[in-house]
């Protein structure tokens, strides 16, 4: 082999170990890179694992603070509605999913001669609807309110019920704001029976000019 031809050689050589040095550091970047893709992937299927979980677990405490809010809400309305029209009422609300909502059905049940029959709200007179849904309006208040001693702002919360249950809708009224332990500011045209078991009332009139006057009455 003559010296020309070992020259040749040798530069091929070189040209081989440059390359070979060029790819080597090319894979070894890529080996780097894929181990630690397969790293932040190996974190992400922890991390989405731990999320499921998580999930599980408030979806889990979700139902049974809905089941205990139910629960509660349900007694006060059903209390309400027997201090005014008898303990063959009570409220019952069924929870269920809709479209992977969270929705709450409130019925009325009815007991006579030993049988059970649920009706909807909307469908009984004498202002069983105004009722029930004051008394959850109320009681919802001890879910969430926490140590919020706001007032209650009642807009005619009897307006829809019968002169039969005026007298009793309002003690079941006094009673629930009683144990919330909340004020309560109540405006009604109902002169009997609300006003008589507020601690102070007030009137107000417009007189001849359209001013509104108050006027104290207890």
């Amino acid at each position: 082999m003559t010296r020309s031809e070992i020259e040749r050689l040798e530069l091929k050589l070189e040209r081989v170990k440059a390359r070979y040095t060029k790819d080597k550091a090319t894979y070894d970047l890529y080996a780097k890179q894929k181990a630690e893709k397969e790293r932040e992937l190996a974190e992400i299927e922890r991390e989405q694992e731990n999320l499921m979980i998580m999930k599980e677990v408030l979806e889990k405490s979700s139902d049974e603070a809905r089941k205990n809010g139910k629960q509660i809400l349900a007694e006060t309305a059903s209390s309400a509605l027997q201090m005014v029209m008898g303990d063959s009422l009570r409220v019952d609300i069924e929870l269920d999913h809709r479209a992977g909502v969270p929705v709450a059905d409130l019925d009325i049940i009815t007991t006579y001669n030993g049988q059970e029959t649920r009706i909807s709200p909307n469908d009984e007179g004498g202002g069983i609807r105004d009722l029930v849904s004051l008394a959850t309006f109320l009681a919802t208040g001890f879910l969430v309110g926490g140590d919020n001693k706001a007032p209650y702002f009642l807009d005619e919360p009897t307006k829809f019920v019968s002169e039969e249950y005026a007298e009793k809708a309002a003690h079941a009224i006094k009673e629930i704001i009683d144990y919330s332990g909340k004020q309560a500011i109540i405006v009604t045209h109902e002169k009997r029976h609300l006003p008589s078991l507020a601690n102070c009332a007030y009137e107000l009139e417009k007189d001849d000019t359209g001013t509104t006057q108050s006027r104290r009455i207890f």
